[in-house]
């Protein structure tokens, strides 16, 4: 599956240092890859989201692109 992402979520998943292939054609395998570390990213900024207003808004982006990923994955 090819995953169509926008920039900012691009920039998002370098921000983590998540390496994403734009028009790379992933595997079921690489997708839940892929998947899990939005999830690690997600999960590093929940942590700190009840005394962090930019943790939470940072929380809330990965866990968006995490669902946008889910949906594509048949």
């Amino acid at each position: 599956m090819i995953f169509k992402l926008n920039s900012d979520e691009i920039k998002l998943l370098q921000a983590f240092s998540i390496d994403f292939q734009v028009g790379h054609h992933y595997s079921e395998d690489e997708a839940f890859t892929l998947l899990d570390q939005i999830y690690d990213a997600e999960n590093f900024y929940a942590q700190d989201s009840d005394e962090n207003e930019t943790s939470l808004n940072k929380a809330n982006l990965y866990a968006d692109l995490a669902d946008k990923i889910q949906a594509s994955i048949k």
